[in-house]
């Protein structure tokens, strides 16, 4: 069995393959967030096809509301666009 955490960052944007490092795209911090939310979806719903027939379960996660350290460095702007 394989879990990874997921949140609702997903909805905020798709994996772009074509421009990991920002090179093209325009910053902004909650941008990769999304697109690592994303990316941890995909590969959870790719792993469990590929390991399907051995018995391989694999999951992508939201635990819901939870307080931790992660935000310390937002701003209240942050905060707000994210909301």
């Amino acid at each position: 069995r394989v879990v990874t955490l997921s949140s609702a960052g997903h909805s905020r944007s798709d994996v772009a393959l074509d421009d990991p490092n920002f090179e093209t795209t325009e910053y902004s911090p909650w941008l990769p967030y999304g697109r690592a939310k994303t990316a941890n979806a995909l590969f959870a719903r790719e792993l469990a096809r590929r390991g399907a027939d051995r018995g391989l379960l694999s999951f992508s996660v939201h635990p819901g509301g939870i307080i931790t350290d992660l935000g310390r460095h937002l701003t209240e702007e942050l905060m707000n666009d994210m909301a």
